[in-house]
């Protein structure tokens, strides 16, 4: 099987023109890094409050704000947990199943 919504997306390990498809944790770490860097600059060129670039609005995030702009736009994972044989749901700030899929 390939991508979950595209089968013209190659599945993970696979490669096709160049391209390789990676998944798991440890590609987690590189997107919510990138995602990290996006909000800092969000706020540093002064696109808080109006969404427009304004030098006069830049401020420097702090490492609270940016915790809370990332966990605040993440989108909850709804599938449930496998507890041995029965499913649990899975509410927002889940500390077994995370803090959501992160999505700015």
């Amino acid at each position: 099987q390939t991508g979950e919504c595209d089968d013209g997306i190659p599945s993970a390990g696979g490669g096709r023109a160049g391209l390789k498809s990676m998944a798991g944790t440890s590609m987690a770490t590189p997107v919510v890094s990138a995602n990290v860097a996006l909000i800092q600059q969000y706020f540093r060129e002064g696109y808080y409050p109006s969404g427009r670039k304004n030098t006069s609005a830049a401020m420097k995030p702090t490492a609270a704000l940016v915790k809370a702009v990332l966990m605040n736009g993440a989108q909850t994972d709804m599938r449930g947990t496998d507890n041995g044989g029965d499913i649990s749901p899975v509410y927002a700030y889940d500390n077994v199943i995370g803090f959501g899929r992160v999505s700015l």
